[in-house]
């Protein structure tokens, strides 16, 4: 082999600059191992990378944990459920029918993932700034557009969403941490969900 000539395999060869297959390929292994040890040499050789490829298209351990994560939010269920809004007004029957779908085993591990990213971005919230924006602009839009299609006034918006978001969260994270209390959790949604359809006989009524 002639100096400075770099031997190339044949999956990296086969990835070069092809980065949504790279990231399908990186979101299957974090989806499988976590965050928490994430790094990136053995992620490049996992997936079937160089660790310069893995630079190249993501930067650092942080752009893969993001770019992750915007893959994940594009293929969500809120995203598709705002899409079909017009014939979905009812928010209670709307977030009834997300919190259905989340639990299902083929989002569970998205969700996971996620909250082991907030905790991560709890400790260090400037190097995960873009994913917390991400993640949180994401709920907060797709909440927000059920809820006004549900006859939310424009003005009790932002603090009706924000409570919503909040609670959600909570609720999921608990039923995701506990396997025994999953009923308690589903009762505890369902309370949730009379709370929703009130405010929104209150909004039909104003």
């Amino acid at each position: 082999m002639e100096a400075g000539t770099q031997r190339i395999d044949g999956r990296s060869l086969r990835y070069d600059g092809r980065r949504e297959e790279i990231l399908a390929a990186v979101t299957r292994y974090v989806l499988d191992h976590g965050v928490a040890d994430l790094s990136l040499r053995p992620l490049a050789d996992a997936v079937g990378v160089s660790h310069a490829t893995l630079i190249k298209h993501f930067g650092s351990k942080e752009g893969v944990i993001v770019a992750v994560m915007g893959r994940l939010r594009t293929q969500a269920l809120p995203v598709s459920m705002r899409d079909a809004l017009p014939d979905r007004v009812d928010g209670a029957a709307v977030m009834a029918a997300y919190w259905e779908a989340w639990k299902r085993p083929d989002y569970r591990s998205g969700v996971r993932l996620s909250f082991e990213i907030y905790g991560l971005a709890l400790h260090q919230p400037e190097r995960y700034e873009d994913f917390i924006d991400g993640m949180y602009g994401a709920w907060f839009d797709t909440v927000g557009a059920i809820i006004a299609a549900a006859g939310c006034p424009a003005d009790e918006l932002d603090t009706t969403v924000t409570f919503l978001v909040a609670v959600t969260r909570g609720l999921m994270m608990d039923w995701l941490a506990n396997p025994d209390g999953r009923d308690r959790v589903d009762a505890a949604f369902a309370g949730y969900l009379e709370t929703i359809a009130e405010r929104q006989r209150h909004w039909a009524a104003a």
